[in-house]
Parts: C-alpha cells; structure tokens; sequence
C-alpha cells in the first residue's frame, strides 16, 4: 500500500490505501483504501467497501494482464 496518511472525522484514523500488486509484475493500482482507528488500532471496514475494493481489484487485474506478451495468472470467475 501506499503511505497512510492521518484523518479526522469523528476521531482520529490513518486512512491506508490499498493496492493490486502482482510478484511478476509489481504494483498495479489503487483499489480502495482503509480507515485505521489511531488510537485502538481498529480497522472500520463495511461488507460494501470489501465488495467495491474486490470489484475493483478484478477489473484492474484483468485490464493489466491484457497486455501483448504479459506472463497472465490464472483469474477464475
């Protein structure tokens, strides 16, 4: 992921963006990011925010491994 960086809404969070990365490949892309309680080191997530960043994850694999001569990983449906 990338650098968190330090929120205020009705308390203190490190917002932590999450990224697509592949071993072969490196980093692909931002698919969403996390709001980390500061103080209680919770991570405040949704079954909605986990489905968008899966959503997003699938769409950005599947474009980056489009490629011409890309080595493509096994994507199931």
């Amino acid at each position: 992921a990338g650098t968190p960086r330090l929120t205020y809404t009705d308390r203190w969070y490190w917002r932590v963006p999450v990224d697509l990365t592949f071993p072969s490949r490196g980093r692909v892309g931002s698919v969403g990011e996390l709001d980390v309680d500061a103080t209680l080191g919770e991570i405040t997530v949704s079954d909605e925010l986990l489905d968008q960043i899966a959503q997003r994850a699938d769409r950005l694999a599947r474009t980056a491994w489009q490629a011409p001569g890309a080595d493509r990983p096994v994507i199931s449906d």
